[in-house]
């Protein structure tokens, strides 16, 4: 495959409405954060008291939903560092409850960001190509071949001048409804570009 039909591919709740992508290290914010080991310990203590659900052969995404609100109610704030923004390549990473396992939910997002991966290998310093987590290390500014996606009913919530600084940004901007990830894999097949792909999490033997 030729390098300039490759797409990185982020979704998120974060507009970039100055076209930069920012990592965590350069936000700050505080959360609830379950997969540290602190959190395994605390999780293994309410389940030893009974105040988790039993676990069970099969894990469903609504035993893991709320399996994570419980432990978010005994958990503190913390902070967190992070240097990389992580992308998927040529389509949405797919859900941890696809898999039976994590907390990661990407297909309930508002925004999606998508550039060309040999654009960013010019301008940013990518550390890592992996179909699930390609990272690019601190700040990501967008190429004008790049796409952001944003749900049309977070769009109508923005301000006039959050617009503003959209339509100012050399790059194309446009809104959907629906299901996200035939969204992204549209907006993928309209650029004549790029192959839309569906990364997965787990192996698979052939």
């Amino acid at each position: 495959m030729d390098i300039k039909n490759i797409a990185i591919v982020r979704a998120t709740n974060i507009i970039p409405f100055d076209g930069v992508v920012r990592p965590i290290s350069e936000i700050p914010y505080l959360k609830k954060n379950t997969g540290t080991q602190f959190g395994f310990a605390i999780s293994d203590l309410l389940r030893k008291h009974e105040i988790m659900p039993k676990t069970t052969f099969k894990i469903s995404e609504q035993y893991i939903k709320e399996s994570q609100r419980i432990l978010k109610e005994y958990l503190p704030y913390m902070s967190d560092y992070n240097s990389m923004v992580l992308w998927a390549i040529n389509g949405l990473v797919p859900d941890d409850s696809e898999n039976g396992f994590g907390n990661n939910t990407f297909s309930n997002k508002n925004c999606v960001i998508i550039d060309g991966l040999a654009e960013q290998l010019e301008m940013s310093n990518v550390v890592s190509l992996v179909p699930t987590d390609t990272a690019i290390r601190g700040n990501v500014k967008l190429s004008s071949s790049a796409i952001i996606l944003i749900r049309e009913e977070e769009y109508n919530k923005i301000s006039e001048e959050q617009k503003q600084m959209l339509e100012r940004l050399n790059l194309t901007v446009k809104t959907f409804k629906g299901e996200l990830r035939e969204n992204v894999e549209k907006a993928l097949e309209e650029t004549g570009r790029y192959i839309p792909e569906r990364p997965i999490l787990n192996r698979e033997r052939i």
